[in-house]
């Protein structure tokens, strides 16, 4: 099947003008370095959708639409990729070429990828039933309080200890080998052909919303690390836009009162089998957007369910930051903490649904409060300063807020609170220094989100990296690196395009219009210090496995991971 060749895709997004483009369509005015105006996607009377030229890349604050100039026709004249393309040339006036699949690389085969995670699901299942080893995984089933219907139901399996357990039982040709690789079910050394990725484990197949699997998650049957093991992404799964539980769910309920977002698998299937069959979980990953969009579909509900313990109170920190956008007053997002020690799991296990449910209908807290707590923890409210104080904390919330119902009953509330009229507490909100707009959103990023942010919306910064520097890389962080060193991508939206249709493309897509690179004031100086604590950070690793090393026998993950750094000091050496 013939393709468009990628560097048309590339000229063509050259030669197009974003800002042209919408604004053929949409209403835009220019407003500071963006053009502003009201989102085409979604109902709104106060414009939260910019355009950025320097980028070409567009962005709403209320709904999250996001892309470059490919995107966006594809979401505003609902076609397909190829249409978009072939639309934008025939504007251009330019005929679209065509190639062999050969030519530039295999397309993903989707058709093959699911075939083969359905057949790796199977096999896992049998297991469960028919390996040697099964009594071990039944047995810790059984001490998890499981029962066998809902292992079934949820087609739970086992990995057995072995290297090559699905490895052998496929006996894949040299073309199916190849994809296993790419599905994620093998992992692989440089002196084998691979080895299975899942072994001695729990298996829990992750099903999109169509029922097809996509993934994979492991849990450990004895100790070890890591305690969870999920598939890598891949052209057909992407965890920040899957949420495991929802497909079972909406077998047993066609229609939801609410939603309810756990943390872990065993909370997703232990809650299905005491009959509360609305929960879903994220998969090893912090709430996302994607996530609130999927499950905006489904309700108008949405419970955030946390262990009471310090983890549990940062990961609803940052769901809370997640949501901002989503709060137009159409949502009701709530937040229940339980008690320390407890998960879902284990609480249903000793309360039953009745008592549980009570919780959730009893202990939780509103967005609304939620919010109010988080900005004034540890604030003295009964002092100026403290009032403050808070107010100055409050500030980045407040701007990501969407205009709506919701924005106006925090004003109000707010207002009241302080003791201060409607006006003069909108005065006190409405403006938000750069520092403390870009402190607050550097919360929200890892280190290599914030590298990974800062290439792809300024890809030449990828010709300043230094040849010495060798610094803590993940594949997505590397392959950016590359592509921007090899491909003269100008902006954003040429960078994005480059992934799309690849594993990374996701998360890609999403770092291209987050704010957090836009208010620094010396993008290079930022990028040098983000490297330079990159490599810090490699260097305290290797420094703290190789005193471990000396102390007591490293994980096998250990081992791995302090191989691959002292790999790379070797090639540092070479360079030096």
């Amino acid at each position: 099947m013939a393709q468009i060749p990628a560097y048309f895709i590339q000229d063509l997004l050259n030669r197009i003008d974003l800002v042209d483009l919408v604004q053929s369509r949409v209403p835009i005015k220019k407003k500071g370095a963006n053009y502003h105006g009201l989102c085409p996607f979604h109902h709104e009377k106060t414009p939260s959708f910019t355009v950025s030229a320097p980028k070409q890349f567009y962005h709403c604050f209320g709904c999250g639409a996001h892309g470059n100039a490919i995107g966006f026709v594809m979401e505003l004249d609902r076609l397909n990729f190829v249409e978009a393309v072939e639309e934008l040339a025939r504007q251009l006036g330019l005929d679209v070429p065509r190639e062999g699949e050969g030519e530039k690389g295999p397309r993903p085969q989707y058709d093959a990828l699911y075939a083969l995670m359905q057949q790796a699901a199977v096999f896992y299942e049998r297991q469960l039933r028919e390996h040697p080893d099964k009594n071990r995984a039944v047995e810790y089933l059984k001490r998890r309080g499981l029962t066998g219907q809902t292992a079934k139901a949820f087609g739970l399996g086992f990995a057995p200890p072995q290297w090559d357990a699905l490895l052998r039982d496929l006996n894949p040709s040299p073309q199916q080998l190849e994809l296993l690789q790419q599905a994620g079910l093998l992992s692989q050394s440089d002196k084998s052909q691979g080895y299975d990725r899942f072994r001695d484990r729990i298996i829990f197949p992750i099903r999109d919303k169509r029922g097809r699997v996509i993934g994979l998650g492991g849990r450990i049957i004895d100790q070890g690390e890591p305690k969870y093991l999920n598939s890598p992404e891949t052209p057909i799964f992407h965890k920040g836009k899957t949420l495991y539980g929802l497909f079972e769910a909406k077998q047993k309920l066609h229609t939801f009162v609410r939603m309810m977002v756990v943390e872990g698998y065993m909370d997703v299937v232990m809650l299905a089998q005491a009959g509360i069959h609305y929960a879903v979980a994220t998969l090893g990953t912090a709430t996302t957007a994607e996530h609130l969009r999927l499950l905006k579909q489904e309700c108008h509900e949405i419970l955030f369910c946390f262990d009471g313990d310090k983890a549990g109170r940062e990961a609803a920190s940052r769901a809370l930051k997640v949501c901002l956008p989503f709060m137009t007053g159409e949502l009701d997002i709530r937040f229940l903490f339980l008690p320390e020690g407890e998960d879902p799991d284990s609480l249903v296990q000793q309360e039953g649904k009745a008592a549980f449910e009570k919780r959730l209908n009893q202990e939780t807290l509103s967005f609304y409060d939620f919010m109010l707590r988080q900005v004034g923890e540890g604030l003295d409210l009964n002092s100026l300063s403290g009032k403050a104080r808070w107010v100055l904390q409050f500030k980045p919330y407040w701007q990501a807020l969407p205009e709506g119902p919701f924005k106006n009953f925090v004003l109000d509330s707010l207002a009241r609170r302080f003791g201060l009229s409607f006006e003069q507490m909108q005065r006190q909100l409405e403006t938000a220094s750069v520092e403390e707009q870009t402190s607050f959103l550097e919360q929200q990023l890892s280190l290599e989100e914030k590298a990974v942010a800062l290439l792809i919306q300024n890809p030449g910064l990828a010709q300043t990296l230094p040849e010495t520097m060798q610094m803590e890389r993940t594949p997505v962080l590397e392959k950016l690196i590359r592509a921007c060193q090899v491909q003269p991508f100008k902006n954003a939206g040429q960078a994005i395009e480059f992934f799309r249709g690849q594993a990374e493309f996701v998360l890609l897509n999403q770092l291209a219009s987050h704010p957090y690179p836009s208010l620094i004031e010396n993008v290079q100086e930022e990028w040098a210090a983000v490297l330079a604590k990159l490599s810090s950070n490699r260097e305290e690793d290797l420094n703290a496995l190789l005193e471990a090393s000396k102390q007591r026998e490293l994980s096998a993950s250990e081992k791995q991971k302090l191989l691959q750094l002292l790999q790379s000091e070797t090639s540092l050496g070479s360079k030096r």
